[in-house]
């Protein structure tokens, strides 16, 4: 920018001064001023009417587009320049430089084009448009002769993209921390290593400033140089109280097992860190500046140690198990023996292992566990009451598919061994759990909804059946059942009558009962051949008998609707105290299409 001074061109003491009249005291020169400024008027004025005749129609002097100077041109001749220069550095290679290596990008491997016709239009535009005073501007700077320069240009990021990723990859160098090393029991410092990062946004804007003046002038790769935080010099000042904590290993033992922190292990439980207040953090420059000043601190990294101790803890913790019993000509005997539940003090052993490392507590350490005793034990069999056979119920399956076989044998078997106390709620759905390829299941048809389809378990309502059968003839209160949605004739046996079984679709349908005795219950599951019995083994305080079923309407016939009706006596004694009397409706099985042969 060019600044203009005033400078008075002459003053008092002139050779004539003493020859005029004097003039009144005061009196400004107005028209020696008037007529300098009128002279100096003209001349910018016929400069500028020169300058603006010279240069009609083309570019005023001073102004390159591309790296292309324009000045003097007009329109067509501006155009042919330009192309002339974009066309010449289409072949040039820019070279990016870091270290001891030279990367050349090709401007025309980026897609690189150039507007000739944008930039001819505003190279003449300059000093011709926009208000007076920019005008006015624009003109002066043009007649000064200062440079001006426009850029109208594109190309491809993604093109960009492999040449950006390349420089990132040379040139980046992680930064990396002091740290501690065990080597023949004793501490070394592994050194700390300076990093490096690539200014990307710099790098392009440079690659932008050659890209817009067709320059091949080398760029040097800007870069963010990362001093490390923990530095060699300080982790070995503090290596001596290092040396300390992981100077021998600790010892450990719990549940009657014995575990070993080794020194090497301990040396990756060190934390060096600088501890930067509040107000410092956030600004990069402010936070790096201060932590350079700040102390170095050592510290046994407590998420370290609760890592460990959870990992401990799944090594040592174990739940308790009762006594799974069995029947064993007619009595009750243990078929799995009990097991003490044991779980380590997690808050505990971490207290202790701080302790321990901070120099405050031995380093042989007994961790405490929690043990909890097991409810079933063998010493307790007599005291259950299991005694007799209470009830069975019966089902049968011959002609089942062998996917169908293999989920009554998978899921009978889960509820062998079931052992209900006195007042608890037996849940067909929760004892089953998953019911998948992995628990042993097979995909056999099922009914959902109005639809049947394949689904791992198919089959499980022949189980779920006939332990409703045993829980009936137990004479125990039913709480939840469901009927299937169409008769399937193999529920007929053995009573010749459709209704008395329960389908299971957890947690949507489930089958419950009650165990309302005095005493526990053990449920055994046998398979012999193509039938199913369910046992219940306890203290006979009553039983169940079941009369009918009949129908109330329909028939035998699936494919039309039907009801019927069984009555269930609950005896004492052999007395009847209660009497049941359970209805059943089912749909006709021509509204479920493709009908499973068992479900």
């Amino acid at each position: 920018m060019t600044t203009v001074t005033d400078i008075p061109l002459s003053g008092p003491g002139g050779p004539n001064d003493f020859d005029r009249p004097a003039r009144p005291p005061g009196r400004p020169r107005l028209t020696m001023v008037a007529g300098i400024l009128a002279t100096l008027g003209l001349v910018l004025g016929l400069l500028w009417l020169g300058f603006s005749l010279v240069y009609a129609g083309k570019v005023y002097p001073g102004v390159s587009a591309a790296g292309a100077y324009l000045g003097g041109l007009d329109r067509d001749q501006a155009i042919t320049a330009i192309a002339a220069r974009t066309d010449e550095y289409e072949r040039v290679l820019i070279p990016v430089e870091y270290d001891n290596t030279t990367f050349r990008i090709s401007p025309a491997k980026l897609g690189l084009t150039y507007n000739a016709e944008k930039l001819a239009e505003a190279a003449l535009s300059h000093g011709r448009r926009g208000g007076w005073w920019s005008r006015l501007h624009q003109q002066v700077r043009a007649l000064a002769g200062r440079p001006t320069e426009f850029a109208a240009y594109r190309y491809d990021d993604a093109k960009l993209a492999p040449y950006l990723a390349r420089i990132d990859t040379d040139l980046n160098r992680p930064v990396r921390d002091a740290s501690f090393h065990i080597s023949g029991g004793s501490v070394t410092v592994n050194p700390d290593q300076p990093g490096r990062r690539l200014d990307l946004a710099g790098l392009v804007r440079l690659l932008n400033q050659r890209l817009a003046n067709t320059s091949d002038a080398p760029i040097r790769t800007p870069a963010y140089p990362m001093p490390p935080l923990i530095d060699t010099a300080s982790a070995q000042a503090v290596q001596p109280r290092a040396a300390e904590i992981v100077g021998q290993p600790v010892k450990l033992s719990a549940a009657a097992r014995q575990f070993v922190i080794t020194e090497a292990e301990l040396a990756s439980w060190l934390k060096l860190e600088r501890t930067v207040p509040r107000n410092f953090a956030g600004s990069g420059g402010i936070t790096a500046f201060y932590a350079a000043f700040s102390p170095v601190s050592l510290s046994v990294d407590e998420a370290k140690i609760n890592q460990y101790v959870a990992e401990l803890a799944a090594k040592i913790d174990q739940p308790g198990q009762n006594a799974v019993l069995t029947i064993t000509d007619g009595r009750a005997t243990v078929f799995k023996p009990s097991r003490d539940g044991v779980q380590l003090d997690r808050p505990r052993a971490v207290a202790d292992l701080r302790r321990a490392l901070a120099g405050d507590g031995d380093r042989e350490l007994r961790l405490a566990v929690k043990v909890s005793k097991p409810e079933i034990t063998e010493a307790s069999i007599n005291d259950l009451g299991i005694k007799e056979l209470i009830s069975e119920g019966v089902s049968f399956f011959p002609g089942s598919t062998p996917e169908r076989v293999q989920n009554v044998r998978t899921g009978a078997a889960r509820y062998n061994g079931v052992l209900l106390k006195p007042g608890e709620v037996f849940s067909f759905g929760a004892l089953l759990g998953d019911v998948s390829a992995a628990t042993g299941y097979a995909p056999a048809k099922v009914i959902i909804g109005n639809r049947q389809e394949l689904q791992y378990g198919g089959g499980l309502c022949q189980v779920s059946s006939t332990a409703y059968r045993a829980a009936l003839n137990a004479g125990l209160p039913i709480l939840q059942r469901v009927n299937h949605s169409f008769a399937i004739n193999y529920y007929t046996a053995p009573y010749g009558v459709p209704g008395v079984d329960a389908t299971v679709y957890y947690p949507q349908v489930d089958m419950k009962f009650k165990n309302d005795t005095h005493a526990h219950i053990l449920i055994q599951t046998v398979i012999e051949g193509s039938t199913l019995k369910f046992q219940f083994y306890g203290t006979k305080t009553k039983e169940g008998r079941i009369r009918g079923p009949e129908f109330i309407e329909g028939s035998l016939d699936a494919t039309k609707p039907s009801k019927t009706v069984f009555y269930r006596d609950v005896l004492v004694d052999g007395q009847v105290v209660k009497t049941d009397r359970v209805f059943t409706s089912y749909k006709s099985s021509k509204e479920f299409p493709d009908k499973p042969q068992f479900n």
